[in-house]
């Protein structure tokens, strides 16, 4: 169906108008004179009404375009106005668990909004961050960039907002670490977890169960990395691999003091009890480094054999293999 608009009929009405005025006038109704007059009022009447209809459509054309454009800016403050509320919500948080003044607090709110246009992590995660890292004792002045560091490490690490702020601050009260060392760890785990098949938060959730055990020890922190990487890759769930790991390094460390069983353990694959102590003692990165080597270098009679403890504690040979 084809619709003619106002503007369009106008000339078609008047001129079935001006039809019915010559019919009237060749019947002799309408004088020529009635009928030139009529016909000139409505050719005015025409130019006029296309002139009004002309203003109505300009008119609804620009409106149209006002509209749209304020329905626009609506949704944009509806959603700004959204985004507002659930940042303030979750700067709630903050405030609870970061200390510091009404204007270190406004500081640091817009350095989190500031920051939501530099990484892809909205205000509210953000705040999140925030709140665990105050909450887990971290110094108000490094908030902003214990954020911005952890930030970055849940969208590298697969983990959100809430779970990297927790994980990460643990991990930093655990292993003792300043604002940049984290960032190195982060930096060391992505690497580990980009090139094995341990994914980077099964490393940090290794890495928070053997902390205590592996400062003792006296592992660097990327070593102590390592160690949980290779542990996850050889398909060992985080909470067995961190049992296994804080074994072997607590009984690698007092190996001089573990029971006959043990020492014969050791024995089998080619190290004394006293020699594996003593270079503990001096050296524990190299001492695990060493005691790897010799198990790597085992050909698979002494492997099989050394895989049948004499005891309970013989288990440690299991324990390095793994």
């Amino acid at each position: 169906i084809y619709t003619l608009s106002l503007h369009d009929a106008l000339p078609i009405l008047v001129d079935a108008a001006l039809e019915i005025l010559r019919r009237e006038q060749a019947a002799g109704t309408l004088s020529w004179r009635e009928y030139a007059q009529a016909s000139v009022a409505a050719g005015r009447r025409v130019d006029e009404l296309r002139a009004k209809t002309n203003g109505w459509a300009q008119a609804l054309v620009e409106a149209r375009g006002h509209f749209v454009k304020v329905a626009a800016a609506g949704a944009g403050l509806v959603t700004a106005s959204q985004a507002a509320i659930r940042f303030e919500s979750a700067f709630a948080d903050v405030r609870k668990t970061v200390d510091g003044t009404d204007q270190e607090l406004a500081k640091l709110a817009g350095e989190l909004r500031q920051m939501s246009h530099e990484i892809p992590k909205s205000a509210e995660d953000l705040a999140a961050i925030a709140a665990a890292g105050g909450q887990l004792g971290v110094a108000r002045e490094d908030i902003g960039r214990f954020t911005e560091v952890v930030s970055k490490m849940s969208v590298a690490f697969d983990m959100t907002a809430e779970e990297a702020g927790n994980a990460i601050g643990k991990m930093k009260n655990v292993f003792q670490l300043t604002i940049p060392e984290v960032q190195g760890l982060g930096d060391a785990i992505n690497q580990f977890g980009n090139n094995s098949a341990a994914r980077e938060r099964e490393i940090v959730d290794v890495m928070l169960r053997i902390g205590g055990t592996s400062r003792q020890f006296g592992l660097a922190n990327e070593q102590a990395a390592a160690l949980a990487a290779s542990m996850v890759a050889l398909g060992r769930p985080a909470e067995v691999a961190g049992t296994a790991i804080n074994a072997m390094l607590s009984k690698l460390q007092t190996s001089n003091m573990q029971s006959k069983a043990f020492r014969e353990g050791l024995q089998s694959i080619g190290l004394s009890a006293e020699s594996m102590a003593a270079q503990v003692s001096a050296s524990p990165q190299q001492a695990l480094d060493n005691l790897l080597l010799t198990l790597s270098r085992l050909g698979s009679k002494e492997r099989s054999e050394a895989r049948q403890p004499r005891s309970e504690e013989r288990r440690v040979g299991k324990e390095c293999r793994s």
